[in-house]
């Protein structure tokens, strides 16, 4: 996820990038996960977050986490200056980690980044551009690159990250699925075929009944709409053949390279996402 403005959000924690830094490693949990970033080689950042019994001291986490810093290196704890930023308790001694922690009360959730390589000017813009959420309703989720925005309460069931395809499943109920994707090396993948077959043998690979593929410009990038018909997710509807319905968008970004997609899948018609209104 390289570039400037590149969206990071989840669970109710969002934030813009600075440029060149991408996600190098995750742990997705609600209540325990984290992000670590890196520009290149450099780690930048590392953002954690964690659902607690109660209420920490923001002052005297960032003082034993500097505290074990400095043991860890072998040398005497120095003094944190504290300062505030926003809904952030930020902390920072010479040669040490910029730390930067936010208590969420209705999650009981301490969310705490710390800053490695990073300027000074990348640490402000990127805490000044972060939101916290107390819930997921309506929230943004965005990650490697994809990002959509369905409306209502969505969770987060399978992400697959792959150098040149990157997959995220959202659903909202045992009803509605949303899943938006990007490939890179687009060239190659469409092999000279036009967006509508590709994205045809697309779905057909997820065992989906195509009906329908239509040309459909998107934000000015050559795209595709496709209707189908996917085999129910759930066990007795698969043992019974029964099909929901599908709505999907694909479009092809020629200065990335890259081609997008997202599909609506529900059980019902009336229930599908209108997936340009989904997409950020």
């Amino acid at each position: 996820m390289t570039g400037s403005g590149q969206r990071l959000a989840w669970h109710g924690l969002s934030c813009t990038l600075p440029a060149g830094w991408e996600v190098t490693a995750y742990r997705l949990g609600e209540e325990d996960g984290e992000f670590r970033l890196h520009r290149r080689l450099d780690p930048v950042a590392q953002c954690g977050w964690k659902r607690l019994p109660g209420r920490p001291d923001a002052i005297q986490v960032m003082q034993e986490r500097h505290r074990r810093w400095c043991e860890e290196r072998a040398q005497p704890a120095s003094d944190l200056r504290i300062a505030s930023l926003g809904p952030w308790t930020c902390g920072e001694a010479p040669g040490a980690p910029l730390r930067a922690v936010c208590w969420q009360p209705v999650r009981r959730r301490l969310v705490e980044w710390t800053f490695g390589l990073a300027s000074p000017e990348e640490r402000g813009a990127l805490l000044a551009s972060a939101a916290l959420a107390e819930d997921d309703e309506g929230g943004e989720w965005s990650l490697f690159g994809l990002g959509v925005r369905p409306g209502g309460h969505w969770r987060p069931v399978e992400v697959e990250a792959r150098p040149a395809a990157v997959r995220l499943v959202l659903e909202s109920d045992p009803r509605r699925r949303l899943v938006a994707r990007r490939f890179g090396l687009a060239r190659h993948l469409l092999a000279g075929r036009g967006l509508d077959d590709w994205y045809a043998r697309l779905l057909r690979s997820s065992f989906a009944r195509v009906e329908s593929v239509e040309a459909a410009p998107f934000r000015g990038h050559d795209g595709v709409v496709a209707r189908f018909r996917m085999r129910g997710e759930h066990a007795l509807e698969k043992a019974m053949g029964r099909r929901w319905h599908g709505l999907g968008r694909l479009w092809y970004d020629r200065a990335a390279m890259r081609l997008h997609a997202v599909e609506s899948i529900a059980r019902r018609a009336e229930d599908l996402v209108e997936v340009d209104h989904a997409l950020l």
